[in-house]
């Protein structure tokens, strides 16, 4: 028998002159279109001179050339050894095997003028081939096949025969898509796949820890979503709570200034050469705190207006409770007018008025739209006798009456 090494050349000096051909009428074949045809050098249903050797399989006959084989395949290196038995013989019978499924393996392992396409079919019917001969170099093209021809549509049953090839060939990239497939379908879909069939033990294991990690993973995003729902619920109750706190100390100030002396209340006169519209703002002011002050947004025409009721002091350093009505807008002209009370709060008690007017002009970097008065004095509202204090606190009820603004 030759040496391996000349068998070899000669299989390349064979490649070299079996090359497709083409003549001059015809043009020059793309490769896409050699792959096309998929037509192998070596056959194997008839006896050549490149064969030396009969493979029998479903009880027919198979060509093929041992060198061949024994490049590619450890296994039938070792068979046509000397010393085995199939060395002497002509022919070897390959009980069990599927005549395509032997044809397939064939021609991937024989040398071709075009590569052979490896279906994702092809690969799986090959795999045990390519395992029990040892021709290692043939799983990762497999593999790849199967990979490539994977679609998300594919059901899970599919994936766990998928499976089954991964796991007992080794076949790593695989196995790692097909868990991560099966983690995407529906709990419905993997529960009935289950039932109708198992994947490896080894594989399941991994499906069922995905499975249980993406769980864990949604309900740490409710618990996150229910604690940020309690959270602002809790901030919702609490903001409701203070509203309805301030609502119920606005309608007590109300009825305090309803039922206090009306006679000495002061009048607003208003022109009948512009339009007006009015506002209301009821503040509950703490006369304990450190600093006395709080203020409220109101709107007139459309126009925002910060209502400030605080303590200030004149130069003399006596302290009066002041008013200061601010325009956010810096476009706005416009007059306005307006009623301060300090209610009392003592049944029949005489309410403390002030009348207020200004007007806010289109403001410049040398002006300001902001309106500031003296209310009363702090020491007539703290005197107990007086009446305005009530639990540490006064009620001070702002009417705002404003022209239509012109806007430059």
């Amino acid at each position: 028998m030759d040496s391996l090494q000349d068998i070899q050349n000669n299989i390349e000096t064979v490649q070299e002159n079996t090359d497709i051909t083409h003549s001059d009428d015809d043009p020059a074949m793309t490769i896409d279109e050699k792959c096309d045809i998929e037509e192998p050098t070596f056959g194997f249903t008839e006896k050549s001179w490149r064969t030396d050797f009969i493979l029998l399989v479903e009880g027919k006959r198979l060509y093929v050339n041992k060198a061949i084989l024994s490049l590619a395949s450890p296994v039938f290196d070792t068979m046509f050894q000397s010393d085995f038995k199939e060395s002497q013989c002509e022919e070897l019978e390959l009980p069990g095997k599927r005549y395509r499924d032997v044809i397939e393996f064939l021609r991937c392992i024989y040398p071709n003028n075009i590569p052979t396409n490896i279906t994702m079919e092809s690969a799986v019917t090959i795999l045990p081939l390519i395992e029990e001969y040892q021709v290692v170099k043939l799983k990762p093209r497999c593999e790849q096949a199967i990979i490539e021809n994977i679609g998300d549509e594919i059901q899970v049953e599919k994936i766990f025969g998928l499976l089954h090839t991964a796991c007992l060939y080794n076949l790593v990239d695989l196995r790692k898509l097909c868990v991560k497939i099966t983690c995407t379908k529906s709990e419905k879909e993997i529960d009935e796949a289950f039932q109708n069939c198992q994947p490896p033990a080894e594989a399941a294991k991994e499906i069922l820890e995905q499975l249980n990690k993406k769980l864990r993973e949604t309900v740490n995003k409710q618990k996150l979503l229910i604690d940020d729902i309690s959270r602002e619920a809790t901030e919702n109750t609490a903001t409701l709570k203070a509203a309805n706190t301030e609502q119920e100390r606005q309608l007590v100030i109300l009825k305090q200034y309803l039922s206090a002396d009306v006679k000495t209340n002061k009048t607003i006169t208003l022109g009948y050469e512009s339009q007006w519209r009015e506002c209301i703002a009821i503040f509950d002011v703490d006369m304990g705190s450190e600093r006395v002050r709080t203020e409220r947004q109101v709107t007139v025409w459309n126009v925002p207006l910060v209502v400030v009721v605080s303590e200030k002091s004149t130069a003399k350093n006596k302290f009066y409770l002041g008013i200061e009505i601010r325009c956010i807008n810096k476009e706005v002209v416009c007059s306005f007018k307006g009623r301060v009370v300090v209610v009392n709060r003592q049944p029949m008690g005489e309410n403390h008025t002030v009348l207020i007017s200004g007007s806010f002009s289109n403001c410049s970097i040398f002006s300001s739209l902001t309106c500031s008065q003296e209310i009363m004095k702090m020491s007539r509202i703290k005197e107990i006798a007086n009446g305005f204090l009530s639990n540490g606190r006064i009620g001070v009820i702002v009417q705002i009456f404003m022209t239509e603004p012109n806007r430059g």
